[in-house]
């Protein structure tokens, strides 16, 4: 587990035992807002708006400001969002 973190560019696993047996795994979340709209499109290709503003802390107009200048993504009416790489 320790060498497939660190081979993802991961932190490494934090292992654990008091009574029980824990660990702990670390992900890279983006910190800019457009790397983390991407990263949670990513994720769930259905996401709505209300959703991403909700996990990112901000409003939906600001998502949609965002969504509106990046060029890589792309509302498909059907109900979700298509990125293009």
């Amino acid at each position: 587990m320790r060498l497939a973190m660190l081979d993802s560019k991961l932190a490494e696993p934090k292992f654990e035992f008091d009574g029980f047996f824990i660990v702990t795994l670390h992900r890279n979340v983006p910190k800019d807002i457009e790397s983390r709209i991407r990263f949670e499109i990513e994720k769930n290709n259905k996401i709505t708006r209300e959703e991403l503003a909700q996990k990112l802390g901000i409003t939906t107009k600001t998502i949609q400001r965002k969504i509106n200048k990046m060029s890589s993504i792309e509302y498909i009416g059907s109900g979700y969002w298509q990125i293009k790489y």
